[in-house]
């Protein structure tokens, strides 16, 4: 039975590939968020804000699992799909609330404002 959802896909290796491209996609997000704390954390900071980075992390660590197996069964396997565009776009969402905080985004503004002025 076919589910709201983004993709179906009807054989065990298409949902393979998919799964592995989704996980791919969503990995780079905690060595980012690492490195970026080091760039926008005063130092004198970095220990509170490792405590909120982990503690955030220990707390999806735990609570992913439960989330996905109650979707998988209740809602069946296509709802997973929907599970990670959710987290797509809640990744999306903080990327772009967040660009500010980029240095490399700043360094585009200045430019911008410097070759505007």
């Amino acid at each position: 039975m076919l589910t709201a959802s983004l993709v179906y896909l009807p054989t065990l290796a298409l949902v393979a590939v998919a799964v592995l491209l989704a996980g791919a996609s969503l990995a780079p997000i905690w060595p980012m968020s690492l490195a970026l704390q080091s760039l926008i954390v005063d130092p004198r900071d970095f220990s509170r804000s490792n405590a909120l980075l982990n503690g955030s992390y220990g707390l999806g660590t735990l609570a992913g699992p439960l989330v996905s197996g109650y979707l998988f069964k209740h809602y069946g396997g296509e709802t997973m799909f929907l599970h990670i565009a959710v987290l797509w776009a809640v990744a999306l969402f903080a990327t772009l609330a967040f660009r500010r905080d980029d240095p490399s985004f700043r360094a585009l503004a200045h430019a911008r404002a410097r070759a505007a002025g």
